[in-house]
């Protein structure tokens, strides 16, 4: 039996294993931190669909609020342009660009995290209906109206504006 006895050169070996090592530690890292800014950009995507969502359901409460309002009105409302009695006329409210902090009427909800109430504006329009149906027979006096109502979410970034046209019989 033979026994060889083999000499390993130190001097040879250059350290490869080591900078392989830290390309793979490199390349890790940099998915790693790709990784986790994408979940934060889903985190904040998240958060303002639900407050967008939370924005939209307050609008829409004010709308339902502004059409109950119009059905509770044994004769029809006197608009102006300056909507003291809760009715504008065609036109005299920018609703984009208006004083909503002075001149929407304030809805009290029960969805929480709002950061302030929605708020509803009525416009009477003024849609000439036409002429008589038949001889001497006129037709109903019906009354148009546009609901506009402007909602916030948890935070004032989050903004909603819906409009809906409501006719009421008189």
């Amino acid at each position: 039996m033979r026994i060889q006895n083999r000499v390993i050169n130190i001097t040879r070996q250059r350290g490869s294993a080591l900078f392989v090592s830290l390309i793979i530690l490199l390349i890790m890292t940099i998915l790693g931190v790709q990784g986790l800014s994408t979940t934060i950009l889903e985190e904040k995507m998240s958060g303002n669909y639900r407050d967008n969502h939370i924005a939209f359901e307050a609008a829409e409460a004010a709308l339902r609020e502004g059409e109950r309002w119009l059905n509770t009105k044994a004769t029809p409302p006197i608009a102006d342009t300056t909507g003291t009695n809760k009715v504008w006329t065609e036109g005299s409210f920018d609703v984009f660009a208006g004083n909503w902090a002075a001149n929407g009427i304030n809805v009290a909800t029960n969805i929480g995290a709002l950061s302030a109430n929605p708020q509803y504006i009525i416009e009477q329009l003024f849609i000439p209906i036409g002429a008589e149906i038949g001889a001497n027979t006129p037709l109903p006096q019906k009354y148009f109206y546009r609901i506009t109502s402007r909602a916030v979410g948890g935070t004032n970034d989050s903004e909603v504006v819906l409009q809906t046209t409501f006719v009421r019989q008189y």
